[in-house]
């Protein structure tokens, strides 16, 4: 993640991921065809957080990269429980990875 230009500064890694924003920033620098970043939105809401990533669960990760994200670990990433947007991106970008 550190490699990958972000448009915003990263203060608290779980809180700056939990909308789903800058982890669709980081599919569409390894995978630019697969999504649009203008989809997704900065929240402060829990709910329109929800939002964001049940749109990128399946648009993206379903269509394109064959796999979900599961209701709860959702939850987690939007709660920003600790580790739950790190082990949210690394299924990602095993995915990105493999070549989905």
């Amino acid at each position: 993640v550190d490699k990958v230009p972000l448009t915003k500064v990263q203060k608290s890694f779980a809180r700056d991921f939990s909308d789903g924003c800058l982890t669709a920033e980081v599919i569409k620098h390894y995978a630019p065809d697969i999504i649009d970043v203008h989809n997704y939105t900065e929240a402060l809401s829990v709910a329109r957080k929800r939002e964001n990533w049940v749109t990128m669960n399946h648009k993206v990760l379903k269509r394109y990269l064959g796999f979900e994200l599961s209701k709860a670990e959702i939850e987690s990433v939007c709660s920003c429980e600790r580790g739950a947007a790190e082990k949210a991106l690394a299924a990602i970008k095993r995915r990105l990875d493999e070549g989905a």
